[in-house]
């Protein structure tokens, strides 16, 4: 099933920087924060309930690394949160010595910020598009194309979902960072995912199953020469038209059908029987079809009959 997409509101978006300073101390502290992150956010707004500890990170980072906040919200929210924290510019709890480690360290935060590579970026970009997409509805990637810079970049993607994959909570997320990383490498291959063109999709939708066509030929067969035994019984019809009621009778006529009445009630049981075969079939058909699909779909059969 295709689930709903979040709208990061920015109310949500400056909460989660809010408490990414709270949790590090302004960025000082280097120590986990991903679930204490998780939790806060979560319990400040349910409606994020459903999201992993990763979509929470990812949506962090994204709000840092892309500018999506102003140098003055980010600003308000730094000075917002050094009052929760009980810090003034100005402060001097601490002694020369541990603002120098202090600055060290938000030196190297910076630092790591800064540093994050083309395929970091383009992997936080493409998890965004992707990671909330169904994945029957994801495209298909075609084969890479190595070249001389494939095998540094696969180490670059491999240290990516590395760094990922601790969060992982469920076989879901793992086949989404897989293909995301997967997705990443064609990007910086300058490759493409393969979108279905429209015309294969509905040429796709519209096939018909090979055993209806089978059965809705016997039932045109069986219609065409029950009317065709009816016409040639009447008096005044061609000649045509009574050779092509004789040869009807030849196919159908041996010891338990001899008179033409006959052949016609056993052709009309046939249509019948043939008929309701069909709409079983159908049925169960249509069943499978829309649980295989979620019901979001509709089946071959059911264009077909309207």
């Amino acid at each position: 099933m295709n689930r709903r997409r979040t709208k990061w509101t920015p109310e949500i978006n400056k909460y989660i920087v809010l408490s990414y300073y709270i949790i590090t101390n302004l960025e000082r502290n280097n120590t986990p924060y991903s679930v204490e992150l998780h939790r806060r956010v979560t319990d400040r707004f349910p409606e994020l309930g459903t999201k992993t500890i990763q979509n929470i990170l990812d949506q962090r980072r994204s709000l840092m690394l892309n500018n999506r906040l102003t140098p003055t919200e980010l600003q308000q929210i730094r000075v917002q949160a050094e009052i929760e924290l009980g810090v003034t510019q100005h402060e001097d709890e601490h002694s020369e010595n541990g603002n120098n480690i202090h600055d060290t360290q938000d030196e190297e935060v910076r630092e790591n910020e800064a540093t994050r590579d083309e395929t970091s970026t383009i992997f936080d970009q493409l998890y965004a598009k992707y990671s909330e997409m169904g994945v029957t509805y994801r495209p298909k990637l075609p084969k890479l194309k190595i070249n001389g810079n494939t095998k540094a970049i696969l180490n670059k993607v491999d240290k990516i979902i590395e760094h990922r994959i601790q969060t992982i909570q469920n076989l879901q997320e793992l086949h989404t960072l897989i293909y995301i990383g997967a997705v990443t490498t064609l990007k910086i291959h300058k490759q493409e995912p393969k979108l279905n063109s429209s015309v294969n999709k509905s040429k796709y939708h519209n096939r018909q199953a090979p055993w209806i066509t089978r059965l809705q030929k016997k039932i045109n067969d069986l219609r065409r020469s029950i009317g065709r035994l009816t016409q040639a019984r009447r008096e005044g019809v061609s000649k045509k038209t009574k050779e092509k009621g004789n040869a009807i009778l030849k196919r159908y006529m041996n010891d338990t059908y001899k008179t033409d009445i006959e052949i016609i009630d056993y052709l009309k049981q046939s249509l019948a029987a043939t008929a309701k075969r069909l709409r079983k079939y159908q049925k169960n058909y249509n069943r499978h079809y829309n649980r295989k699909t979620s019901g979001k779909m509709r089946s071959p059969i059911e264009k077909l009959i309207g």
